[in-house]
Formats: structure tokens, sequence, C-alpha cells
């Protein structure tokens, strides 16, 4: 069973693919539900973190590209244009109630210097007191490949260890980790990510987003070794976070490695 109901801090970590349409348009229905369902955990004294994808992904429907960019300061550029339209779209979707949103761009660097780490954890916590919640994103316009995470898969499961959640849910346009030898049927609960597990991922092929189930369960084994579990599924349910609070068998649990003391 996926502890989401006895959690006391969970990271969601959002794709590009159900933040917007493959027509490049703000998925809205998504992310209006997203924002309830984030208020209904917010009610239950849950700590919500944000991890947003989205921003290079909006900065290229701006700029009327269909192809991601493969030049860096091209990639650069769209998330400059698209990290002011992210941000302000989650404030005014969360307004209805009454949730106020805080921008936290992160470097690889950021959280390799102590001084830097301990700044970033700090301000994070001083976001949940308040009663606001993070939002954080890879900081595109001055990330080189050397300090780059590479996606918001990994970016969800260093912000998992550094603020010692207890569930990081992954969710895409993904149901969950796939049997590939068992006519594709989705694989429950994990216990160990061994190289069984592994052989099963395959990547994405979306143009607009990076990483697929390789990224994601690289992101699974780093959170779960920090006693944290993850689950990875479909953002695009609308009953999803029900089922999960009913016990109900979706999308792909991955247990933590340690207990936390």
């Amino acid at each position: 069973m996926i502890p989401l109901s006895s959690a006391k801090r969970i990271i969601i970590k959002l794709g590009t693919g159900i933040l917007r349409t493959d027509e490049g348009l703000i998925n809205d229905l998504c992310i209006e539900h997203l924002c309830k369902e984030i208020h209904q955990l917010k009610q239950k004294g849950i700590e919500v973190i944000l991890v947003s994808s989205g921003a290079i992904g909006l900065g290229m429907s701006r700029l009327k590209i269909n192809k991601r960019p493969t030049e860096l300061k091209q990639l650069q550029a769209c998330a400059a244009i698209g990290q002011s339209q992210l941000i302000n779209l989650w404030q005014k979707k969360l307004d209805a109630y009454e949730i106020t949103v805080g921008q936290i761009l992160l470097t690889r660097e950021d959280l390799d210097s102590s001084k830097r780490y301990t700044a970033v954890t700090n301000t994070i916590q001083q976001i949940l007191e308040s009663g606001a919640i993070p939002i954080v994103n890879e900081n595109d316009t001055v990330s080189a490949e050397e300090i780059k995470f590479g996606d918001n898969d990994t970016l969800s499961a260093f912000v998992a260890k550094a603020t010692e959640s207890d569930l990081l849910l992954i969710l895409s346009n993904i149901p969950g980790l796939m049997d590939t030898k068992n006519q594709n049927t989705i694989i429950h609960q994990v216990e160990t990510i061994n190289k069984d597990i592994e052989s099963l991922a395959t990547d994405t092929q979306k143009e607009t987003s990076v990483g697929g189930m390789i990224s994601k369960l690289s992101a699974a084994k780093i959170a779960t070794e920090a006693c944290c579990g993850v689950f990875i599924g479909s953002g695009n349910d609308t009953e999803l976070f029900p089922k999960i609070l009913k016990g109900e068998s979706v999308g792909t649990y991955f247990k933590p490695a340690c207990k936390r003391l």
C-alpha cells in the first residue's frame, strides 16, 4: 500500500507531458484538478512540495518552436521565457484555494555546496511553515552541462533527499513501470531496484520532454536509498489520489530501502 495518508511531507513531480497538450496548449483541466488535490492534501496536514517541469515547453510554445532545441543557448532562452509563465500559471490556479507559491530554482551546485544546501533547505522549510508551497525547477537559464541535474525526475529525488520527505510522487503520462516481458502489465510494487527492474526501462520519445522510465528509475533509486518511498503513475488520472488513499492497485510503488531515524 502506498503510504500517502500517513506521510507528513511529500514531493509531487509533474512532467511536461501532463502540463501541456501535444499541440502546445496549457492543460488547464489537468492542472486545476491537481491544484484541488494539493489543497485536499494540505487540509489533511500533509506538507506539499512541487517539482514542476514545463518551463522549456511553455517557452517553446510561446516562441512557436515545435521541436526541442539542441543548442544550450536556445534551451536557456526557452527556459527564461517559459519560467515566468509557469510560476504565474501555478499561482493563478492555486489562488482559488488561497494558496501562495514560492519559486525555487536550483542547479546541482546548490545542493553540492554545504552553504547553499543549507540555504535551500532552510528556505523550503520556511516556505512550508508559512503555509505556502515551494515550486522547484532546475535553473535552466544558467545551468551548464557540468552542473545540470539533467532532468526533473533526478532533481525531484535530490529534493526529496534534502528535505527528508516521506514520499515522492512522479506523475507524467506514464501509468507506471510496465513489465515488457508480460504483455506490458503494470508492476504495482517494487521491493528492490535491481538489474531485472532496470532492464524494463525505456527512454522518452516526446519532442518536448527528457527522461522517460530510465530517468524515473534512476530517481527512484536515489530517493528510496534516502528512506523515501516513490510512486510513479499517471497525472492524467483524475481519480489517482482517491485510488491511492483507498489502497487500490494503481501505478508503481517503490518501497524505501531504509527507515528514517
